[in-house]
């Protein structure tokens, strides 16, 4: 795991040292072990090392082939490394080190493009082919890792974080008005292979962007076709092999890997299966808290009971530091970003990176699972037109969603879309300038097809490429990255997301229980209390109450009322007093989701645009 970057000017202009120098010291927090440089005229690479696989000066990297005809840099894990090093050897490969970067080098001199299918990882990769003047960059499957880059005239940069560029390239810190406008208007982030910065794009997962001297295409090479919806016997016991191998190969560390335990279904089911396969004790990292009702920490106990090789390790997130943690939040994401757990997620990770550097996690379980409840009303329409439910199937089924999210399905769908849309979008438009209102157009989401027969299984694709995941996903590199920690998320394994999107809606959801197959699989292994849980926090944090601390209040005031939104033209300032800052009193109701966004929003225009723009 690490941070890399690089430029190409195609134009024949050479590449300067302390260009690259400079994207490296950007990138520090990815990698804090060590730095590598390569360059050859008009093309150069650089790189900021983790050392997670043969820590060693073996592993630096940029790493190239003995010929010096392919050069690499590489941020990620490919955890199945071992079994493609035995076939690489079998071919007569010689490796003098015991990394999966030379494993990725060497898969490409092979089998070239189509090494990317084998690979069972997460990935961002940069490959310079001298003979042929290429450049190359790809990303895993999933988005797991980011690559952004920017092409303007005869030169090319790329990075694993949009800063990086910015940090040589100022002229890059340009506001893309489309993606802040859909932010402030309630939209998800992260839809299309857009960034915040109106010429700063990402290498959509799954794809590769192949740029010669002339010319430059986009190639996708997953393969995976989604569709079909087809039954399986002894799913519950095949599902769970592939979820144990792939806790399994994300074991595979020179360090010691250790794990998140939320108390959730997901995180429980891999910190479980990783414990019974390793002899030492695993650290393993929880939140705690004394209000009741947002700890979750003794169903992560039952889980530490349940073996005792985890090691325990609860965290109460401060309650201080709020406008500090919302900037360095933004900073790290290189865009604004909406709360959702991020602020308890920044604090444990910060509180992990003093004993771990790598963890695994439950991430991508919700979106391949049917997780969030929203979900429960595609399963029960599915259904009924699919399976022809009669009526007393039907009363059953509405009160298994009555059990599931406590409330009656009218009050589902009339009350919740209510609040979310009076409480979540209205009010952050309400602070927008007239012109900024004007200016607004629904913005659009990456195009998504719709393959399934069942609206369960469409509405997880959607959810997993396009308005759920991605978002997920930058928040995780973002969050776990900042303090040089890899993530691995062996729920994303390829191999369990393709099973999850060939089987029918009803082994996700089922009986009004959702995440139905993990549930099954995971009997007699996961406590029954965590099994049967009906309801999960996440990342919870009382923002509410720290917004309404008299310090925090008064930071807000400032920070929103005299900050950059307001002088850019973005935010109106009477509007932010009367419908913002005046429900920071005691007693007042505010809403942390919008006061986070607009914060986000204002930090990221300090430091991403007013700064870039006065230098």
């Amino acid at each position: 795991m690490c941070g890399l970057a690089g430029i190409w000017y195609r134009d024949g202009q050479a590449v300067n040292h302390a260009d690259l120098k400079r994207m490296a010291d950007t990138l520090r927090h990815r990698g804090p072990d060590g730095e590598g440089f390569w360059r050859e005229n008009n093309i150069g690479f650089c790189h900021r090392r983790l050392s997670i696989l043969d820590v060693s000066a073996r592993g630096t990297q940029p790493m190239s082939t003995p010929d010096g005809q392919l050069h690499l840099v590489f941020n990620g894990a490919i955890h199945n490394y071992i079994e493609l090093k035995r076939e690489l050897q079998a071919l007569g490969i010689v490796f003098v080190s015991d990394t999966d970067t030379e494993v990725a080098l060497w898969a490409y001199r092979v089998w070239g493009k189509a090494c990317f299918e084998r690979f069972n990882g997460m990935w961002a990769i940069a490959i310079w082919n001298s003979e042929k003047q290429e450049l190359l960059l790809v990303r895993d499957r999933f988005g797991i890792k980011p690559l952004y880059y920017s092409i303007r005239s005869g030169r090319i940069a790329f990075a694993s974080e949009a800063k990086a560029i910015l940090g040589v390239f100022r002229e890059e810190s340009t506001i893309n008005e489309d993606e802040l406008l859909g932010f402030l208007h309630g939209a998800t982030t992260d839809t299309s292979d857009c960034s915040f910065f109106r010429n700063i794009f990402q290498i959509l997962p799954g794809h590769m962007l192949i740029i010669q001297r002339d010319t430059t295409h986009t190639e996708k090479y997953w393969r995976f076709v989604p569709g079909t919806e087809i039954a399986r016997p002894d799913i519950e016991e095949e599902f769970l092999a592939l979820l144990d191998d792939a806790v399994g190969l994300r074991l595979r560390s020179d360090i010691p890997v250790a794990a998140m335990v939320s108390g959730g279904l997901d995180s429980s089911s891999v910190a479980l299966l990783a414990a019974a396969r390793i002899a030492e004790p695993m650290q393993t990292f929880s939140l705690k808290y004394d209000d009741p009702a947002i700890d979750e920490s003794h169903y992560a106990s039952m889980v530490l009971e349940k073996n005792g090789n985890l090691l325990p390790h609860f965290f109460q997130p401060p309650r201080g530091p709020l406008l500090e943690t919302i900037r360095k939040t933004t900073w790290h994401h290189d865009a604004p970003c909406p709360s959702r757990g991020r602020y308890a997620a920044w604090h444990l990770m910060q509180e992990t990176a003093r004993y771990s550097n790598v963890i695994l996690t439950g991430e991508g379980g919700d979106e391949i699972l049917a997780g969030y409840g929203r979900f429960i009303l595609d399963a029960m329409l599915d259904r009924w037109r699919l399976e022809s439910a009669s009526s007393s199937q039907i009363k059953k089924e509405l009160d298994d969603l009555t059990a599931v999210t406590g409330e009656s399905i009218s009050h589902l769908v009339t009350h919740r879309m209510k609040q979310k849309f009076f409480t979540s979008i209205l009010p952050v438009v309400d602070v927008l300038t007239p012109d900024v209102k004007s200016r607004y157009r629904k913005k659009k989401m990456s195009d998504c097809a719709s393959p399934y027969r069942s609206r369960l299984n469409n509405s997880l694709w959607h959810e997993f490429t396009v308005s759920g995941l991605p978002e997920v996903l930058h928040h995780f590199d973002a969050c776990t990255m900042a303090f040089g920690i890899e993530g691995r998320a062996p729920l994303l394994d390829h191999r369990i997301v393709e099973l999850m999107f060939s089987l029918p809606f009803n082994e996700k959801i089922r009986d009004g229980w959702t995440k139905s197959l993990l549930r099954r699989a995971m009997k007699n292994i996961l406590p029954e209390p965590i099994r049967l849980r009906r309801h999960k926090l996440g990342y919870p944090a009382p923002l509410n109450a720290m917004f309404r601390v008299p310090e925090h209040a008064a930071e807000i005031k400032s920070c929103l009322l005299d900050g950059e939104g307001v002088r850019q033209g973005w935010f109106d300032r009477k509007s932010l007093e009367r419908k913002m800052v005046t429900r920071l009193q005691p007693g007042r109701a505010n809403n942390p989701e919008v006061l986070w966004r607009l914060l986000s929003t204002e930090f990221w225009l300090r430091d991403f645009i007013a700064d870039n723009a006065d230098n």
